[in-house]
Parts: structure tokens; C-alpha cells; sequence
């Protein structure tokens, strides 16, 4: 696989998550529990779950960690 493919994969995976997935998962990355982030972004911890949920489809993360650790390493967040 060349350079520019994986890019594109990234740059793809990114793309497939909607906005509000994308604020999620950056506040995954910070440690909080599903209800902190329920709280901070004003929904449910039953939607916060289904979006965190969603986000690891879309990234091919199979838990916070790894989801965590893709969201540093596409610049979502800084470690």
C-alpha cells in the first residue's frame, strides 16, 4: 500500500463520522465517562453511548482505547 492510499483511508475513516461523533470521540479521548459527556454535550447517555458506538464501526475501534488512541493519532485531540 502506498503513502497516499493510507492517507486516504484516513482521510476517509474522518469523514465518515459526523460532526457530533467527532466532538465525541475527542472527548473520549480525555477520560470522562459516558455520562460526563452525556452532560457536557447536552444529550443522553444512552445517545452518547449509540454515538461511541457508531464511532467504532466508522474507525474499526473495537473499544475506548483504541478509539482514543486513533482520535490522537488522526489530530482530533492532543495527547
Amino acid at each position: 500500500m502506498f503513502v497516499s492510499e493510507r492517507s486516504t483511508i484516513r482521510e476517509t475513516k474522518i469523514l465518515r463520522l459526523s460532526p457530533r461523533e467527532i466532538t465525541i470521540v475527542g472527548l473520549v479521548a480525555q477520560g470522562p465517562t459516558i455520562g460526563q459527556i452525556a452532560e457536557k454535550v447536552f444529550r443522553s447517555p444512552k445517545t452518547v453511548d449509540n454515538q461511541i458506538s457508531s464511532a467504532f464501526s466508522k474507525t474499526e475501534c473495537s473499544n475506548r482505547v483504541e478509539l482514543s488512541l486513533w482520535a490522537i493519532r488522526e489530530g482530533l485531540v492532543q495527547a
